[in-house]
């Protein structure tokens, strides 16, 4: 239980207290640039979408993680913000070195990866709300982490 609670705190509840502290400041940047609104991009992972074994706890938060974006968009897309949850499969960088083992590292997604997507969905308009971009891998691991 003490690993449960540890990923709901870091993979949930923390991005909860962030959204419901930026609030206020991101329905005014909305209310300021209608056309453009305030966009939450959340890092989630293909767990939350299809889960692998012995990561259970993981991919129970990042499921909440991206439920929580879509209650965001319910809730707040008509002030201007929308959020959206990226959920990406391994990316090369030092929390997925435990797999190393068993993913060749340069199968993973490349970090620069995710910053292009992120930086995309910052530039759309208000019109587009994007609740959820899952990435995976090339090759028949497609919903696999």
């Amino acid at each position: 239980m003490r690993r449960f609670d540890r990923q709901l705190t870091v993979n949930l509840r923390a991005p909860f207290a962030l959204v419901q502290e930026c609030l206020p400041a991101l329905r005014q940047a909305a209310a300021a640039r209608p056309d453009h609104g305030a966009r939450i991009v959340a890092i989630a992972s293909v767990l939350g979408i299809v889960s692998e074994p012995g990561l259970a706890a993981y991919s129970a938060a990042k499921a909440a993680l991206i439920s929580l974006c879509q209650s965001i968009n319910g809730e707040e897309s008509s002030a201007g913000v929308t959020a959206t949850a990226i959920a990406p499969g391994f990316v090369d960088t030092d929390m997925s070195a435990w797999a190393h083992g068993r993913i060749d590292p340069g199968e993973m997604i490349p970090p620069a990866d995710i910053a292009e997507l992120v930086l995309a969905l910052t530039q759309l308009s208000a019109r587009s709300v994007i609740p959820l971009v899952a990435m995976s891998r090339p090759g028949p691991t497609q919903w696999r982490a």
